[in-house]
């Protein structure tokens, strides 16, 4: 049996495909770390063991807090995008990124780049299943340095980014002044529901382990029949 339904990846997804054959794989992982909160802890752990299940290769996660930016332990400059860049990509986890917060300068948003270094990355980007927390009527500090940032983010061709299914895209929208097929809507808070992204994903990594001559493979990979 040839399978040949494939589907239509975004260019950041199609950039994944290639490192599924990289014998060791690292990705620098921006996540809740720090916090003791369950739901982060199965966003972390949840993402990473995906990826390893489904991964063509060893799969190594190098950490990053959110909080070592919040609290200005670190700060996202030259050296962050030298980190990510020393890796084979960044996968950016499920926070509140987009919370209006006025010392967020540089791009409006918890991942507060200058834009002047966004294009200084040249690893793959996934932004996985980010929130808001805005209130009604409430002012959203620099908002033209983060519509600057998103439309760099939804235009990059090795940026996947995508928000949790509670409204944000909607909002997010709502706030840009326009619609975008290019953000993703993942649920929340289980990575390892059968969401359009995670499918995706996991057809990445099944089609560069297994290629396309599956045969007796095909019972033991069902997930591959939804591709």
């Amino acid at each position: 049996m040839i399978y040949t339904s494939v589907p239509e990846l975004p260019p950041a997804a199609s950039a994944w495909r290639g490192m599924l054959y990289i014998r060791m794989t690292k990705l620098v992982h921006l996540a809740n770390f720090n916090s003791t909160n369950i739901g982060n802890g199965a966003l972390i752990f949840g993402t990473e063991r995906v990826l390893r299940e489904d991964w063509g290769g060893e799969l190594h996660f190098l950490p990053e807090a959110w909080d070592d930016y919040t609290f200005d332990l670190k700060r996202f400059d030259a050296g962050f995008v030298s980190t990510v860049n020393r890796s084979d990509g960044l996968v950016a986890g499920a926070a509140v990124a987009l919370n209006a917060r006025d010392y967020l300068k540089h791009a409006g948003m918890r991942l507060d780049l200058p834009y002047e270094l966004w294009s200084s990355l040249s690893k793959p980007v996934v932004f996985y299943a980010i929130s808001y927390r805005v209130w009604p009527y409430q002012r959203y500090h620099h908002l033209d340095q983060f519509k600057r940032a998103m439309d760099y983010v939804l235009q990059s061709p090795q940026i996947l980014f995508s928000v949790r299914n509670d409204g944000t895209k909607a909002w997010l929208e709502s706030l840009l002044g326009y619609q975008s097929e290019r953000i993703e809507v993942i649920p929340d808070p289980k990575l390892i529901s059968s969401s359009p992204l995670t499918m995706k994903m996991r057809c990445i990594a099944s089609e560069a382990k297994y290629g396309n001559a599956f045969g007796s493979r095909q019972a033991r990979w069902p997930m591959r029949n939804s591709c």
